[in-house]
């Protein structure tokens, strides 16, 4: 892993990085060398919307480093506790209220099965966070003998056209699939205009 995320660092975020740099600079002389103030303008414009570009897909590669990589909450607080956590921080950053039912997984999942569950909540959260435009979330876990289910659902603007539908179907919604996948599980979406969004992802427990 270690031998991994420094190749990665280097060759995917350092190059990332390095066009930021050499944009923020050819913007900074583009601005200074125009002939007039209007081409100065739409120089540095040009030049600062490619590094807004070229920063998101950085943001996207660290991400991508980052999404197998066991997150410090479990190896600090055990799996409910650091979802307790997440929750309790974003309520505090957001402006999100999220409400929060959960049940003792202590035990539940294997230590890699635990990151995948951790990442699933975690990505769910994000989308809320960043599409939904809600004031108020819930994030409910429960058990029974045969399975865990998770039920995220937030009173946002839903999915309002196919466009914003199709955002969703980014790097967070493929992770939740994936995860899930490698849980063994199934899970649903549902949402509509201006009525919210909900997960519902079902993890059956493994024969011991």
């Amino acid at each position: 892993d270690r031998k991994r995320i420094a190749a990665e660092l280097h060759d995917g975020l350092g190059q990332s990085l390095l066009i930021i740099k050499n944009r923020a600079f050819l913007g900074e002389k583009a601005a200074e060398n125009g002939s007039h103030h209007t081409e100065k303008i739409e120089s540095a414009r040009e030049q600062f919307g490619e590094i807004s570009e070229s920063a998101s897909e950085a943001l996207e590669q660290v991400r991508e480093i980052a999404y197998y990589l066991r997150p410090s909450q479990l190896e600090r607080l055990g799996l409910t506790s650091a979802v307790e956590e997440m929750l309790e921080r974003v309520t505090n950053s957001a402006g999100i209220e999220f409400e929060a039912e959960l049940a003792d997984l202590e035990g539940v999942f294997s230590p890699e099965d635990e990151i995948n569950f951790f990442r699933i909540v975690q990505e769910s959260v994000n989308n809320i966070i960043k599409h939904s435009g809600a004031k108020t979330a819930r994030v409910i876990i429960k058990k029974d003998e045969s399975a865990v289910y998770l039920s995220i659902a937030d009173n946002g603007r839903g999915f309002l056209t196919v466009e914003d539908k199709t955002k969703r179907r980014g790097f967070g919604l493929r992770g939740i699939a994936e995860r899930t996948r490698l849980l063994g599980g199934t899970y649903a979406i549902k949402s509509s205009p201006e009525d919210g969004t909900s997960v519902t992802v079902k993890i059956e427990k493994q024969n011991e």
